[in-house]
């Protein structure tokens, strides 16, 4: 969905709820006329919250916010089937005095969201529709998947490093082949004692998880031959530097884009923009800025590293910047015209075509 910004209050039968979430209990504060009304905890329940607010605000309009965070969007879609108006907004976006600042707990911050919602001071963060959340589960996955790879990895180098089990020249490189997976599991049989039994499970566990993988990315790419994502993929696909990861991940956590109003929208979103520090003597910028998409941020700068390799076209772009500024900021630029492409291609149902 769009930004949107909460509506600000000039009506009385407007009820708007700050909602300090946890997994264990909520911590609400009712805002109503203006004035903070009512300030409690209660159970996770969304359906104890509408039975509180049917009780002493009958009739009236519910507006609620919670902020982004580890409980997701579950709770936004079950407040909405419940008939409250709710948004999830980012944390930085929630004003604040100096009191409040110092003086935090769960009451207080309660407060504030319900004070900044009634004064149409929040923003709503991009939130999924709930059939593409279900396809986004098997994606997160894979994210888990590949970090708990790497550690494996590590362990089992780590194990080899401190039993003494020297790693041969050829396996130097550092790229788990099918031969150095076969070395690790004959230098496990070749030993009889305990060292050889523990590298042999560590090695079966490795290959277990690298199974279960390789079904999970089966899985995500028989999903992007499936009529709502086909199309969309394959523009993706044609953008350079894009892999089919990458391309997965911007369908599956942000759609077709058609959410986001602009390039420059997306970008921002992706975090591919510049903080700004301006003041009456003073006008700069400040790197990249801290809010961010993390995982599509992270490709996208990879993605322009394989496009500045592979594509003559932006090989050339990178060199033209280089000879104005560091490479890390270069690089930076060539992503982030890599997301205004993928954003023109996706609008305009057109395969990206180099420019002459």
């Amino acid at each position: 969905m769009p930004l949107q910004r909460s509506a600000k209050f000039s009506n009385s039968q407007n009820v708007y709820i700050g909602l300090d979430v946890h997994l264990k209990q909520w911590n609400v504060c009712v805002c109503q006329g203006g004035v903070c009304r009512k300030s409690f905890q209660q159970s996770p329940d969304v359906g104890a919250l509408l039975a509180h607010l049917r009780r002493l605000y009958p009739g009236m309009k519910y507006y609620s916010a919670y902020e982004a965070g580890v409980c997701g969007c579950s709770i936004h879609y079950a407040l909405k089937a419940s008939g409250i108006e709710n948004i999830i907004f980012n944390a930085a976006d929630v004003s604040q005095t100096h009191k409040e600042r110092v003086r935090k707990t769960d009451a207080v911050d309660a407060a504030k969201i319900a004070r900044s919602l009634a004064n149409g001071e929040l923003r709503c963060v991009h939130i999924p529709p709930q059939w593409r959340l279900d396809d986004r589960n098997l994606l997160r996955l894979r994210t888990t998947m590949v970090s708990d790879m790497k550690k494996r990895k590590a362990r089992i180098r780590h194990f080899l490093h401190v039993n003494g089990i020297h790693i041969p020249a050829q396996f130097s490189s550092g790229h788990w082949t099918l031969s150095f997976v076969q070395w690790l599991e004959d230098t496990a049989s070749a030993d009889g004692t305990a060292t050889g039994e523990t590298l042999r499970l560590m090695v079966g566990c490795y290959r277990q998880a690298k199974a279960e993988l390789a079904s999970v990315e089966k899985r995500l790419l028989a999903m992007m031959g499936e009529d709502r994502y086909r199309d969309s993929f394959t523009l993706l696909r044609s953008v350079p530097g894009v892999g089919a990861v990458t391309a997965m991940t911007v369908l599956l956590e942000c759609g077709d884009l058609s959410d986001f109003s602009s390039a420059d929208a997306f970008c921002a979103y992706v975090g591919l923009v510049p903080d700004i520090d301006r003041s009456d003597e003073h006008d700069g910028r400040c790197g990249m800025t801290r809010r961010r998409h993390k995982t599509l941020r992270y490709m996208l700068t990879e993605c322009a590293w394989r496009a500045i390799r592979t594509d003559d076209y932006f090989s050339g772009l990178y060199a033209s910047y280089t000879r104005r500024m560091p490479p890390t900021k270069a690089i930076v630029k060539i992503a982030n015209k890599l997301a205004r492409i993928i954003k023109f291609v996706l609008r305009n149902k057109h395969k990206y075509v180099r420019p002459k």
